[in-house]
């Protein structure tokens, strides 16, 4: 956790016991919070003379993944949920993310004649006229764990994303292994199929966190 998170949350931490105590209404801790944004782990650097950062996303599954039916397109979903975090959260920033549409992706992969798995995702990027490409890929995924009954659902997952900056073909420029875990929901208050769409959301979230500038009280409420 970097400097500026530990701050954001350790504010969020006194206004609680604020208001608790009676000091400040929850109104007012609102306010003072509001401009509460913590910075990426991995920041996504603006291009020079350009007002946009055009980021294309690339989702796979690994071959030897072993997941729950319900997240079987999940390598077109995941990608879809982090664009959509990602320009939403960053459409108010000097330099606002646009991703490139999937279906520009999914034409390029029918007219092109090549393998994506073969080429060099930064050339892909570069041909979609993308300034990055994060490239995502579903290790594992499932909504029901050994050590828990069926009767409850507790959402994991390992994601490898690499982020390529398309001026550089082969270099990478950040890899990471993001797991995530997530809190425990009885299948009588929430079913599996729901828990699986909300568990889905969330990981985009948390992914899309590790890339732009974010509330740092949304992130705190990820965290319950």
């Amino acid at each position: 956790m970097n400097r500026a998170t530990r701050f954001s949350l350790g504010a969020v931490v006194a206004g609680l016991v604020a208001v608790a105590s009676g000091c400040i209404s929850p109104g007012s801790l609102g306010y003072l919070l509001r401009d509460t944004k913590a910075k990426p782990e991995h920041p996504l650097p603006a291009i020079k003379d350009k007002k946009e950062i055009a980021v294309l996303i690339i989702g796979s599954r690994s071959q030897n993944l072993g997941m729950d039916p319900m997240f079987a397109a999940i390598d077109r979903q995941l990608p879809g949920l982090i664009a959509r975090q990602m320009m939403a959260d960053t459409k108010d920033e000097k330099h606002p993310i646009v991703v490139i549409e999937q279906a520009k992706l999914d034409k390029w992969k029918q007219t092109s004649g090549a393998d994506i798995r073969t080429v060099s995702p930064a050339a892909v990027g570069k041909q979609l006229g993308a300034d990055y490409v994060i490239d995502v890929t579903v290790n594992a995924m499932s909504v029901f764990q050994p050590e828990l009954a069926r009767e409850f659902c507790k959402g994991k997952a390992s994601v490898d994303v690499v982020v390529f900056d398309c001026s550089q073909l082969d270099k990478k420029l950040q890899e990471y292994t993001h797991n995530s875990t997530q809190p425990e929901r009885s299948t009588g208050a929430m079913s599996p199929k729901d828990y699986a769409k909300w568990f889905t959301e969330r990981l985009a979230k948390e992914i899309a966190f590790r890339h732009i500038p974010h509330d740092s009280n949304e992130r705190l409420a990820m965290i319950k």
